[in-house]
This record gives C-alpha cells, sequence and structure tokens, in this order.
C-alpha cells in the first residue's frame, strides 16, 4: 500500500476502535467461519447465532409472540415484503423500542416502498462483511474507490467525506460519452491503488464507450472490480478485464440486508461463495415452501442473523438462484435475479437472463431489454448505431431460446432509461405479472 493510503486504512480501524465499534469483532468471526466453514467451532458459532436470533424474536416480537410450535427455524413461516408492509409494526422487536435504529429504505424492482429498521449491531456487521468479501478480490480499506451508482441526496456525501473515504461518487444518471472520457482520464492520471464498485449496466456503458472509441488498455493500477445489483454479462466481465487487467465479480446483496454472495477470482466457474457466516440460505421451490430440488431454481430465503430491531427469519427476497449442495459449503451455481424479471420460453421454463446478452455478439448495438408480453409474445428493445443490420440473426437466435412459435416485435429506442434507482432492467416479465 501507497503511504497515503496506510494513512487512511490506519485511521479508520483507529476511529473504529475509539467509539467502541465491533466492526473488527465482527470481521474476525466472518473470516474464520468463511475460511473453515466445516470445522466444528464454525458450526457451534453459526447454531449460536441463530439460536440466539430465534429465541430473540420468539420473546420480543409480535408477529412471532402471537404463534406457537416455534421451535427450530423450519417450523417459522416464509415472510416477504407483503407480509411486513401489511403491519410492520408488528415485525418491530420492543426491545428496540425508542432507541436510536438506522432505517434503509428501498423499492426493489416492484415499486412498493419498504423500510427496514437495523440495530447497530446489524449495520456495523453489514460493514464488516463488505470489507471481508472486498478484501477477498484485491480492495482493502485506504483504496481510491471508483462507485457508480445514482447517489441521490440522502446517499450523496459531501466533499470532505468523500475525500477522506477516498471515494470518488461516479453518477450513472449522467453517463454519456464525455462523461465516460472524463471519468477514464481521472483513472488514468491517479496513481492510487483503485477499485471500480458499480451496477453492471454502468460496467457495461464504459465497455462499450472504450470499444466505440478503439481504446487501447488502460494502464491504472486497478485492483479489483465488483459488480452489483444486476446480472453480470460475459461481455462486461471480459471487455473490463481487457482493459482494465483486472477480473471483475459480481456481488449479490440487497438494501434491507447486505451482502449474501460474491463471486471468487480464483474460480473458475462463475458460482457465488455464500456468506453462511452472517445468513442461512434456502432456496424453496415456487410453489410450496418447501427445499428446491437439486440443481433446480427456486426462491432465494434468507434468514439474518443479526437485526435483532426487525428480525427477518425466512424472508423471500423475490429473487431466484440455484443452491449447489454437492460442495461445501455450498454455494449458488447460478443468481438469476427477481422473480418477476425471469423470461419463460413458449413452453412455460425458466430461460436463463444470459442468454439474453447475444445481441452483445452483434455490431452496434448500445442497449438492449427484452420482455415477454404474453405466453409466446416477446418484445425486444434495441438501441443502436446507424449501420446496425443484424435483426434477422437476432431474432433467429431468440427464437432458437424461446421456441419456434415465439412472436418477436422488435421495436427501435433512443435510449433504455434507467430506474430511479440507476440500474437497469434487461428483462422484464409483463405476462408473470
Amino acid at each position: 500500500m501507497k503511504l497515503l493510503e496506510k494513512i487512511r486504512n490506519h485511521i479508520y480501524w483507529s476511529v473504529q476502535y475509539i467509539k467502541r465499534s465491533e466492526v473488527k469483532s465482527h470481521y474476525n468471526q466472518i473470516k474464520y467461519i468463511n475460511e473453515n466453514y466445516n470445522s466444528e467451532e464454525s458450526k457451534i458459532i453459526i447454531e449460536k447465532n441463530l439460536n440466539k436470533l430465534l429465541h430473540h424474536a420468539l420473546a420480543t416480537v409480535p408477529f412471532y409472540k402471537a404463534m406457537s410450535g416455534l421451535e427450530s427455524l423450519k417450523d417459522f413461516p416464509v415472510i416477504n415484503k407483503n407480509t411486513i408492509t401489511s403491519d410492520i409494526k408488528y415485525f418491530a422487536s420492543e426491545t428496540y423500542n425508542n432507541k436510536k435504529l438506522k432505517h434503509v429504505y428501498t423499492s426493489g424492482s416492484t415499486g412498493a416502498p419498504f423500510k427496514v429498521s437495523q440495530n447497530r449491531s446489524k449495520v456495523e456487521r453489514n460493514t464488516a462483511d463488505n470489507i471481508y468479501f472486498s478484501n477477498q478480490v484485491g480492495f482493502d480499506i485506504g483504496h481510491k474507490l471508483y462507485y457508480a451508482r445514482h447517489w441521490t441526496r440522502v446517499l450523496k456525501k459531501n466533499k470532505f467525506i468523500a475525500w477522506a473515504q477516498n471515494i470518488v461518487q461516479v453518477e450513472v444518471q449522467d453517463f454519456n460519452d464525455e462523461y465516460i472520457k472524463k471519468l477514464i482520464k481521472d483513472i488514468e492520471r491517479s496513481n492510487s491503488t483503485k477499485g471500480f464498485l458499480g451496477h453492471s449496466s454502468a460496467l457495461e456503458m464504459i465497455c462499450k464507450y472504450l470499444d466505440k472509441t478503439k481504446a487501447e488498455p488502460i494502464n491504472s493500477n486497478v485492483k479489483s472490480i465488483i459488480a452489483m445489483s444486476e446480472r453480470l454479462n460475459d461481455y462486461t466481465k471480459k471487455t473490463m478485464q481487457k482493459y482494465f487487467h483486472c477480473p471483475t465479480v459480481s456481488r449479490y446483496s440487497n438494501t434491507e440486508n447486505g451482502l449474501f454472495a460474491m463471486q471468487n477470482t480464483k474460480s473458475k466457474k462463475d458460482t457465488f461463495d455464500i456468506n453462511w457466516s452472517s445468513y442461512i440460505i434456502e432456496v424453496l421451490k415456487f410453489d410450496e415452501d418447501a427445499p428446491a430440488k437439486p440443481n433446480e431454481a427456486g426462491r432465494i430465503v434468507i434468514t439474518d442473523f443479526f437485526n435483532y430491531a426487525m428480525p427477518l427469519i425466512r424472508y423471500d427476497t423475490g429473487d431466484v438462484g440455484v443452491l449447489d449442495n454437492s460442495v461445501s459449503p455450498p454455494v449458488f451455481s447460478s443468481i438469476e435475479g427477481r422473480k418477476l424479471d425471469i423470461i419463460l420460453n413458449t413452453k412455460g421454463e425458466i430461460v436463463s437472463s444470459f442468454l439474453f446478452y447475444i445481441a452483445f455478439k452483434f455490431d452496434a448495438i448500445n442497449q438492449t431489454q427484452f420482455i415477454q408480453e404474453e405466453k409466446n409474445l416477446y418484445t425486444l428493445k434495441l438501441n443502436i448505431e446507424p449501420n446496425f443490420n443484424s435483426e434477422k440473426e437476432i431474432i433467429k437466435e431468440l427464437k432458437f431460446i424461446l421456441g419456434d412459435d415465439a412472436i418477436i416485435n422488435v421495436e427501435y429506442v433512443d435510449n433504455i432509461p434507467l430506474l430511479n434507482s440507476g440500474k437497469m432492467k434487461l428483462t422484464i416479465n409483463n405476462f408473470i405479472k
């Protein structure tokens, strides 16, 4: 580490010590469990964390106090956002009434507002989770972080805080060729050790710009690239590595809980290492609260060990994934994204959203979005360059994936707008909705 980076790192941990923060002890536990998952001590710690949470919920949370026969985790009902928002006070622990809490807000992809309260230990656990998993791919506190997201008024940091934390707030809503050009120049000028963290679609737009301008690989001392919020496609993964000489990994997290899983740069497969130190992860069938079959896609359901202010036990995240139990610890072999964004073929079978990145095999395409309107009716939105002439080939490939009876309408648009969160939806399923 360079001197200034070392100073920032030292100051951060000194401040945590002065504040009597538990971040360091959380970090040590996370590191031990994730690196010694099969040890007897790790199993004891996980069991203790789980039992402590369940006992707390049964004793202090009205929703669970009103139930009988809840002894082990499998006895607890599966809940979701709708369950909680129907009477949010019913899910708040009475122990934390009138206490200072952190409130996080999300609408996800549904548009329905959702507020989750978090106690201090939960907030510190999230911080430690992020530090540990970032360390695994080469990023450490003190490095310069290029953070690409939509910086709302609430999230935006003032200049001093951003400087102290060494964060460059990259605004995805402002992305155009000129903005990306200035960003690349800033990255090239700085001799700091750097990391990228951002929406996958933002990294994709950087790649498209560099390809379009026929850029050379950039000597920029980038040591980590983490994509978040959306599916990381193969094009972006390979192209970021080509230009920045650094592997790109995908991170799976949400606002209301935290970081669940992340890809490993050392793995040849695109599996996700699961954060078993902070969560119990289940993958359940779509039509019943029973485990999905081996290698079968299902609903991702989590139990959060550390949120005591609003315990989220067997919480259906709304996401779809495949759990691989053939290895220990189990990993996600794939994470398909939100259930409402899953595309079905004309037989009603789930199709991996990875397959809809085929458009990037063709030249002169800037953005794509694929929408299922009805059982066999689909819309493909394309933002293209003037020299595009591959419509027939794309439709042929999509029919091969979806079925010969698929009806695919192509709609040419000047822009595919981002969501208010700064994310971009590659797929939308209006048929399921």
